[in-house]
C-alpha cells in the first residue's frame, strides 16, 4: 500500500511537474499526511492529471487514517499488556 500511495506518486510528479526527487517526496508526504503547506502544487495542465491527483488525494488520505488507526490500536493494546505485567 505504501508503495502505491507514496513511490509512484513521487516518480509521476517528478516526471510530470518536473521536480527533483526530493521535491516530489516532500510533496507527497505533506499532501497524506493533511499538513499541504501550499509552498509546491501541482500545475499539470493535461486533462487526465488533475482528476488522477484528486483520487489519489482522497484514496491516499482514507489509507494513511486506517494506517494511524491501526498504529493507534496496536499502542492501546502494547499500552494495556504493560499496565497488566506491572
Amino acid at each position: 500500500g505504501c508503495l502505491l500511495f507514496v513511490a509512484v506518486p513521487i516518480l509521476v510528479f517528478q516526471e510530470v511537474e518536473k521536480w527533483t526527487l526530493l521535491e516530489s517526496a516532500y510533496f507527497v508526504v505533506i499532501t497524506l499526511t493533511t499538513v499541504g503547506f501550499g509552498d509546491y502544487v501541482e500545475d499539470g495542465n493535461d486533462h487526465w492529471y488533475k482528476p488522477l491527483v484528486w483520487f489519489w488525494i482522497l484514496l491516499g488520505l482514507a489509507y494513511f487514517a486506517s494506517i494511524l488507526t491501526m498504529i493507534g490500536n496496536w499502542l492501546r493494546v502494547l499500552s494495556q499488556k504493560t499496565r497488566a505485567e506491572v
